[in-house]
Parts: structure tokens; sequence; C-alpha cells
């Protein structure tokens, strides 16, 4: 067995079978390379290369066949690598530099080029397999490339194909139970004890360092560096009946054996602790006895085979992705399984087995040592219990969406929804497949927006002929967008320009825009999306509000720089409340929509109050003695009607007519004031009242008129008032072009 340089594709060599079988973890499918150039030629070897996908099979019948695999496309390119050996091919291994390295039963290996060119060819002094490459750095920064075989099972052999020119090769004796002895071909026979019995397999970890595997269940570390060639740095009695294979996860920082039906993980760092022993669930036999492990470039992937022909899948690290929507949350349970947990729903930690499902079987080893515990004698570990919604997805995604009735599962720039309450057919209610991959997702209860490289693309989930699909920024903004979210009522999004953006979904038009004093590069509405957190690229976090165009700058709490993300609240009672985290802590902020702010409420309460006792002295505004239960009475009644219906009347007329003619209608408020007064309670307004009223009144006048030029010169205006117009259908159709699909196939 081998995986390929991005640990997608397993190759699998039988010895009944011509056939290589090449299974795709992510499609689950197997495909069938026939290697046989003649009718008893059987495959014998297998390597993947490091760098390019070309997949090196040797066989019975002495050529190495030389393929190029692309994804589920096998290209007619076979180069057999022909007259190198006059035995059988035992071994083969490739370079990062895709020269191949073929052991043979006429005691030699030879080094060829991708294109069948021998460059290099050792003598051996008996039968070689379990052909592999090491490296070994050395001082200065050169690397050497060594490779190392088994020869008749007793002795390990190695030789440096790459070196300093002039250098010797180290031929130190092994400290304990290791005869050394070098060659003046710059190689070396390693000879252990005879009580650790034949010599399975070896396997290259950490620049320099061996793992070597016996038969009688014992594993050797041995190094290769010059200073201690030969010397055993740790052994111990792994298995008491056998050993069969040995593996290094390089990324993982962790050794694998297998044998006497276990799987035993140890750390490379320290050889003496064993991160994991798991029994493998095969019968017990000697035709099922364990006999290979293999771990993908990554370490993710962990394949295990037995003599009977079984090969079982271990998966080392679950990624970590979920998404959340208001109370509803989505996280990717299994490689191929989200879970939609809704309101109420919680997580509990229970122990479990390893889960196996369909050959070649998945399971989950997850990679926190902490998660990890001992239980009569077994091994175990927590899982969630999903009390949610389970939903099976046909791939493994590369990022998953969440909204109310809805979850997205993304590859690349491929997109399935499925519908949360119709999980039990497993089939997506709608597909889409855009332009470039897609980045990130956001949905609501009828809308999906897809983020793509400097883009968005805005539709409905279903019934997409209802409301033609958008691309943001349009066209005419000339510019990329950086960031965008999406609340129930609008999609909000930033550009390179410095805009914040408000486009709603009812009306199907820009709305508001914003221009900020520096990029905007996460935006984080609340669900109405009429407040909205935005971190800027000063590393400064803002509130802004498109009502009234307010801006509010959070105080520096902790390291503006690092902030992660805000989350605003979703109860009613605490709306006003959202938080700010970063990778340690979580700050907690209260919107307080009675503070005083500005220069005008600096004047008012250090200018305007002295003034008043000042008034009151020169007899020109006398103040009024503290109010009585009547005038209490009064005060709350006016705050009730005057203030919270004033504003509410206000926001009303403002949306049925425009702001100008709103705020002319609040300046009616004063000149009644005083009628009211004259007529209820006999108080006629003084002359500084009535000149104090001319100001108010012009300023409502002139911050309206002033307000009403800029909105009927705006590229919102101009958009929202013509959102009917030929011109606005022609752009809808040009956007709903840019689909690889027709707006109608995305359903």
């Amino acid at each position: 067995m081998a995986w390929d340089k991005e640990g997608d594709v397993l190759g699998i060599l039988t010895d009944t079978s011509s056939l290589a079988i090449l299974w795709n973890i992510n499609t689950k499918n197997a495909e069938q390379l026939d290697t046989a150039m003649g009718a008893k030629e059987l495959p014998l070897c297998l390597a993947w290369s490091s760098v390019s996908p070309l997949l090196a099979i040797g066989d019975l019948c002495k050529p190495i066949d030389v393929y190029n695999i692309t994804w589920n496309i096998f290209l007619n390119r076979k180069i057999p690598v022909l007259g190198k050996h006059q035995r059988r091919v035992t071994g083969v291994a490739m370079t990062r530099q895709d020269e191949i390295l073929c052991c043979s039963d006429d005691n030699t290996i030879t080094v060829s080029s991708s294109d069948g060119e021998t460059l290099k060819t050792l003598s051996l002094s008996g039968e070689p397999n379990d052909l592999k490459i090491g490296e070994v750095k050395r001082p200065g920064g050169n690397v050497d490339i060594i490779v190392s075989c088994v020869l008749a099972r007793k002795t390990l052999f190695l030789s440096t194909l790459t070196e300093k020119p002039g250098e010797k090769t180290a031929t130190a004796a092994a400290a304990i139970g290791a005869v050394a002895e070098a060659d003046a071909d710059h190689s070396m026979n390693l000879q252990f004890q005879e009580k650790y019995g034949a010599i399975v397999a070896h396997v290259w970890y950490n620049d320099g360092y061996m793992i070597v595997g016996f038969e009688k269940g014992f594993i050797v570390c041995i190094s290769a560096h010059p200073s201690e060639m030969g010397q055993e740095i740790f052994s111990v009695a792994e298995y008491k009946t056998y050993l069969a294979a040995v593996a290094a996860n390089q990324p993982f920082g962790k050794i694998l054996t297998v044998g006497d039906h276990q799987i035993k993980v140890r750390e490379m760092r320290e050889l003496s602790d064993i991160f994991v022993i798991m029994e493998v669930d095969t019968e017990k036999g000697i035709s099922t006895d364990l006999s290979q492990v293999e771990c993908s470039p990554d370490g993710q992937l962990v394949a295990v085979a037995s003599r009977g022909g079984g090969v079982c899948t271990y998966l080392t690290k679950m990624p970590s992705m979920g998404a959340a929507y208001g109370d509803t949350m989505a996280i990717l349970s299994s490689l191929n399984q989200i879970t939609y947990l809704g309101d109420g729903d919680k997580l509990s930690v229970s122990s479990f087995r390893f889960l196996h499902r369909e050959s070649p079987r998945i399971a989950s080893l997850l990679e926190s040592e902490e998660r990890f515990h001992w239980c009569n004698q077994r091994f175990y570990c927590p899982r969630i219990q999903q009390r949610g919604v389970v939903i099976n997805i046909a791939i493994e995604p590369s990022l998953i969406a969440v909204g109310p009735y809805h979850v997205a599962a993304a590859t690349n720039n491929r997109v399935w929804i499925y519908d949360v309450h119709q999980a039990g057919t497993n089939d997506p209610v709608a597909e889409g497949e855009y332009l470039s991959s897609v980045i990130d997702m956001k949905l609501n209860d009828e809308y999906i927006c897809v983020m793509m490289e400097g883009r968005a693309r805005l539709h409905r989930i279903l019934n997409a002929d209802s409301n033609p699909a958008v691309t943001f920024p349009e066209p005419s903004r000339n510019s990329r967008l950086l960031a965008a979210a999406l609340s129930n009522h609008f999609l909000i999004f930033s550009t390179e320009a410095h805009y914040l953006v408000f486009f709603s979904l009812e009306e199907w038009c820009v709305v508001s825009e914003y221009r900020h004093t520096s990029l905007i590069r996460q935006v984080h509405p609340d669900q109405d999306g009429l407040r909205v957190t935005i971190f800027d690229d000063r590393a400064q976090t803002w509130v802004y509000s498109p009502i009234d165009d307010s801006m509010h700058k959070l105080p520096a709490v902790g390291s503006a720089i690092h902030y992660k993300a805000a989350l605003w609240e979703t109860f009613t009672i605490d709306r006003d409340t959202f938080i700010v985290y970063d990778n340690t802590s979580i700050y907690v902020y209260l919107l307080n929509r009675s503070q005083i702010e500005g220069t005008i409420g600096v004047l008012a309460v250090f200018v305007g109050s002295p003034l008043l006792y000042v008034f009151d002295v020169c007899d020109l505004e006398k103040l009024y003695p503290l109010p009585d239960t009547e005038q209490i009475g009064s005060i709350v009644l006016s705050a009730v009607f005057g203030t919270l219906l004033g504003d509410y009347l206000w926001l009303t007329a403002a949306g049925l007519t425009d702001s100008l003619s709103a705020s002319l209608s609040m300046t009616l408020a004063i000149p009644f004031s005083f009628l009211a007064d004259a007529v209820l309670r006999g108080q006629p307004p003084s002359g500084l009242q009535m000149l104090a009223a001319i100001p108010i009144t012009v300023s409502f006048i002139g911050a309206a008129v002033v307000d009403n030029r800029k909105s009927s010169t705006s590229p919102s205006s101009a958009m929202a008032d013509g959102r009917h117009s030929s011109a606005s259908s022609s752009s809808r159709d040009e956007d709903a072009a840019a689909l690889l699909n027709d707006d109608g196939e995305e359903t």
C-alpha cells in the first residue's frame, strides 16, 4: 500500500491479481489499473512520487512501469523501465527529484530517472526488500540522501546517494548489540542481536533516525548521524506474538506499529510514551493477521491491511468545522456528516469505541491526548452525542454554513444546500457551481450569499427565478469586496473603496452607504442589520447604525489588533449587548442609548447649566422649584408621548416621505407647544423662548435640506429610484449570466 502526495488516493496491490487498486478517500470509489504486460505478471511493489502524480509499480517479470495519474483519469503514459535487473523487483521508492530506486533478487539496487535512464547501481551482499529513502541533515544545512533496505531479513543496509566531496562515511560500532560494517562504496551493513529475530520492516523519521521492527515483536530505534551511527537509542518488546509493520506519522510526531491485532502509537519525542493502543476489528487467525500500515503525507489518514485482504482506514484528526446563525449551529461531526443543533439542543460527552463504517472502514482517532482514557483494560475516547438533526452529505466539505432552515456544504467551487427538516432523504434541495473557489457562505431563511475571491454572489436558496442572482460589488463600483454579512433584511458588504453598503433584500436595491476612513476588514451585524460592528484596517473597532449614520468607536480593551470577531445578543431584552473576542478573552459591551456624547452634550453640561443660574440672578429666566407629583406625572406622560411616540412618528414619516418632510413636521412641535402653554396653562412664551426657537427650527430645516441633496445625488438613491427601470433589469440579467449554471438550475 502507498498514499499519493495529496493523501487522497491509496494504491493497493494484492498477491493474486495484476490489477492495482486506486481507492479515492473523497469519492469512496476504487479505480483499477491493469499493470500486466504478460499472463504471468503480478505486481509486487509500488511507490508514489512526493512531488508529482507519478506512480511506479514493480512486478514479477523484471520491469518497472511508471504511470502519470491525475484525478480519476489514467493518462496514456506508461514508461517501462526495462533491462535494470535479471530477477524480480522486490522494492521500489522515489526521491524528491522523481528518481526511481529499485531493489531486486539479483542483489542490486538501481537508481533511474523517470524516463528510464540508469543513474547509479549498487551491489548488495544479500537479497533486498523493504526499500526506503531517508534524509540526514549535516552541519551547515547540507542534506544527505540515504537509501536503506533489509538484506536477507537479517541485515540493515545503508548507502549515501548524495554527499559532500571527499566525505567519509562513519564506521562507528553499535553501542548495544548492533555490528556495523563499512565498505569503500560509502555503504554500511548493520546487524542486530539474535534475540530480536528477523527484520520485518523499518522506517525513517526526524531527519536521520530509524525505527526497526522485528518478527518477535521488538522495535529498535537507531541513528544514522555520523557521530552515533548504528547506536541503539531505544528498544522494547512491542508485541508478544508478532510484529507486522511500522510507520511514521511525521506531521503529528507519532510512530505507529501493528501486530497481535493491535495498533500502537508512540510519541517520537519520547518513544517510551504510548499514545494509543487500539484493537483492530478483525477475526483472529493466521489469514487475518495484520500485514501493513501506511500514513498519508499529511498524517490525517492511516491505512491498515490484513493478510485476508481487508483494509481499514483510520482518521487521525477530525477537521474542526462549524457555523452558527442566531440560536442555531451546525458542526462537522464526521467526515461526511453535519449535525444541526437548534435552540435547546445540548452536547453531551460519553465514551465510545472506534466507529467503523463501510469497507474500507472509517474510524475516528482524535488528536488530543487529554481526550483518551482507559476503562476495563480497553481504550475509549469521548464523542459528541448528537441530539440535533444529523445530515449525511455526499462529500467531505471544506466549508459549512447554517441558516434557520438550511445547512450548506462547500468544496472548491461547488455548494450543496440541505433542508434540516428533510435530513432523512440525504438529498440536497439546491446545488450551485460558481466561477471560483468558495471561501465563505452566509445564509438566512430565504437567501444565500456565497463569497469568492473579491466578490460575492447573492441569490435565493429556492425559487431563484423570483429574484435573479446578483454579484457584488456591482461593476459600476470598480472595486473588490473585502467582507460581507447577511442579516434578516440586508446584505451588508465592504469594498476596497472604504464603503460599507447595505443592500435591502425586500427592496432588492442598495438603500444605504457609508464611507469609512480606512478599509473595513470584518462586518458583524445584529439579526436585523440595523447595528453593525466593524473592524477596520487600523485595528479599531466601531459600531455603526445606518438609521442615523452614527459611528461609535469602542474603547480599547486588551489588544484590539488580535480581535477575531464580534457577536450580537439575540435575546430580546439584551439586544443592546454584544461581545468582541480574541484568542484568550471575551469582552462584553452594552450600548447605552442615554449616553451624552459629542460637543453639543459637553456644552450643555459645562456651559448651559451654569448659565441657568446666571439667568436666574439677572431675572432673565427664573429657575423653577422641584416638581410636585402632578408635574412629575406630566413629565412622564410627556416623555412617553413626546419622545417615544414622537420618534416613532418621525421614523414612520421618514419612511413614507423623506427626511426633509419629516424634519419639517418635527419643527412644528415648537409652536404647538407654545400654543398649548398659552391656552391650557395661561403662560404665553417669553421673548427669550421665541428667540431660542428660531435657531432650533432653522437647524432642523438646514440639516434636512443638506441630507436631501446628498441623498438625491448618491448612487444608492439613484439605484433606488431606478430599480424598476430597464437598465436595472439589464444589470440583473448580466449578473445572472455570471453563474456557470442557469438561474433556473440553481434550485
